[in-house]
């Protein structure tokens, strides 16, 4: 796939970690995107329940993570589905390829 996409911030991970990041850039004005593998192969999406998140403790992975991909949507974050393979300088920018699931 190929994708031209022009973004301030480029998180890779979709993780709780990447989610957070791509939502307090969201958040700043800067435009930005999160390359994620599919959501239901992480480890978060398939644990039975989760207590030490802040705020959703309780619940399970999968309940998270559709929490976590909601809030993204909310806020108009793309999120690309793949694998970032690699990170290339491209002029001034960057470039990277993402190897789709």
């Amino acid at each position: 796939m190929c994708m031209n996409g022009d973004f301030d911030v480029l998180i890779i991970g979709g993780g709780a970690a990447g989610v957070s990041a791509a939502l307090s850039c969201s958040n700043r004005g800067k435009s930005v995107a999160v390359i994620s593998n599919s959501i239901k192969t992480t480890s978060l999406y398939r644990a039975e329940q989760i207590r030490n998140y802040p705020g959703i403790s309780g619940k399970s992975g999968k309940e998270i993570t559709e929490i976590f991909m909601q809030q993204l949507e909310k806020s108009g974050v793309p999120i690309i589905s793949g694998k970032a393979m690699s990170v290339v300088p491209f002029e001034k920018k960057f470039g990277v390829a993402v190897e789709n699931d």
